[in-house]
């Protein structure tokens, strides 16, 4: 909770002023004379006893002990509720709360307080008739919305939306949160949720509810198209090498990748504009282009045979990914499709006929097969993890 602001004492005038003994001196020029301090006071003082006077009755609440149901009144404005017991406190309509009502409920004995709405169609924390509880010593202040229909915990307005998402560490949602499972939800009980998601996830019954997202062993990305881009100058080029030097490269030119080759100014014979080529990574600074993706992965880089003075771009865009839109698996069965293109030796049985002075090599197979291997299961391809609840603003 923070030091409580206490009373401060301002200074103000001198209240024993030096006597004018009508000499003309220099410690005479300006006066203090006791008619002009009687007269005007001190402004400044004045304003600053006002300000601490403020501070005081704002910051430091009062204290009031409660041991039994309780509905909040106007009186509670600035005060902490001491609860000793099992039982609710309700909070008072909050069409009637003055616009900067604030009450603090504190549970000061070891059991449960249940903090409810006096009025069934206000919200606590964005959630029509809300209920939160509070366990031993918890604290928490409870603060009139600006709409004025209920009421936000902490008291402050709250600075995370409905529809925001989090991580979150414990294996049960907290008030004014929901789970992140699917479940379908109540469209007037969360009408804030509904009002920024709608039915983007599941439209639950069609009429009375809605879904949530199902984020339950899934990741989360951004919507829209991703790009990222590299601007490099005709320095960067290696007619020698073949490369194009592009700094640190641990995680960002990776072999096979497709980047949009864009020339500014100059020239590189014989990349052509606006054409995308393969990423083909030579080392931790450098990099091949290929024509295709069979090149860059049998490492064939394109001949680098002449440059100009200039400039050029490398562009690479991701997928583009709507709001709402699931995917992806947690394991994948390769074809034979998605293996480099590749041949295999192989052995030929074979016999030496032939008699005496004479003799040949002859096949004795027509059918040659090679080795059979593989176990035909499917590969993880999981990142290290660790798990989470994910959950959404009511």
């Amino acid at each position: 909770m923070g030091t409580a602001y206490s009373s401060q004492t301002a200074s103000g005038y001198n209240a024993s002023p030096p006597s004018d003994d009508g000499t003309v001196s220099a410690s005479n020029q300006v006066f203090w004379g006791v008619d002009v301090k009687g007269k005007i006071g001190d402004p400044l003082k004045a304003l600053a006893d006002a300000i601490n006077t403020a501070l005081v009755a704002f910051t430091n609440f009062g204290s009031s002990a409660v041991s039994g149901t309780y509905a909040t009144v106007a009186g509670d404005h600035m005060t902490d509720l001491e609860c000793s017991g099992t039982f609710t406190v309700s909070l008072q309509d909050a069409n009637t709360s003055t616009s900067n009502y604030i009450v603090g409920i504190k549970n000061v004995g070891s059991g449960t307080i249940t903090v409810a709405l006096v009025t069934n169609t206000d919200t606590l924390d964005g959630t029509v008739n809300g209920t939160t509880t509070l366990g031993p010593n918890a604290y928490t202040r409870f603060r009139v919305n600006n709409a004025a229909n209920g009421y936000y915990s902490g008291g402050a307005s709250p600075s995370l939306p409905a529809g925001s998402l989090m991580d979150f560490a414990g294996t049960s949602a907290p008030t004014g949160w929901l789970l992140c499972d699917g479940s379908a939800v109540s469209r007037t009980t969360y009408s804030a949720l509904f009002s920024a998601i709608s039915t983007t996830w599941g439209s639950g019954d069609g009429s009375t509810t809605f879904n949530v997202p199902d984020f339950r062993g899934r990741a989360t990305i951004g919507s829209g198209t991703g790009t990222a881009a590299e601007v490099f100058t005709d320095s960067a080029v290696d007619l020698t090498a073949n490369t194009i030097a592009v700094g640190s490269n641990t995680d960002k030119f990776i072999t096979g990748d497709a980047w949009v080759f864009t020339i500014q100014s100059g020239s590189i014979t014989p990349l052509v504009n606006s054409t995308t080529y393969y990423v083909l990574r030579a080392d931790a600074t450098h990099i091949y282009l290929c024509t295709t993706l069979a090149n860059a992965q049998n490492g064939i880089g394109i001949d680098l045979t002449a440059k100009g003075v200039g400039s050029f771009t490398l562009t690479k865009t991701l997928t583009a990914r709507s709001v709402g839109v699931e995917g992806g698996s947690e394991t994948h069965a390769m074809s034979s499709t998605e293996l480099l293109a590749h041949t295999h030796g192989v052995g030929q049985n074979s016999t030496i006929v032939g008699g005496a002075g004479s003799s040949a090599l002859v096949a004795t197979a027509s059918n040659v097969l090679s080795t059979s291997t593989g176990g035909n299961t499917a590969m993880s391809i999981m990142p290290p993890y660790a798990v989470v609840l994910k959950i959404i603003k009511t």
